[in-house]
């Protein structure tokens, strides 16, 4: 399929996703890169609590508070 072609079709509402090659498909920026904080023991027990109660782990809070931080 020639590029005018999948654009046209995109425009149209059609479901273009056939045509792309997901095997080699990444997100920008996605590398990972492992960091180590080293927090006091009220801060850790604290950050285990939140997770719990909104059913997530420790490292996904921290992320999820980093990155709403980030943006």
């Amino acid at each position: 399929m020639k590029a005018h072609e999948f654009d046209a079709e995109f425009d149209d509402g059609y479901n273009v996703s056939e045509a792309i090659d997901w095997s080699n498909a990444r997100r920008p920026n996605e590398m990972l890169q492992r960091i180590s904080v080293d927090l006091p023991e009220w801060m850790i027990d604290a950050l285990d609590r939140k997770a719990r109660n909104l059913g997530m782990t420790r490292e996904d809070l921290i992320r999820l508070w980093i990155g709403a931080w980030c943006l």
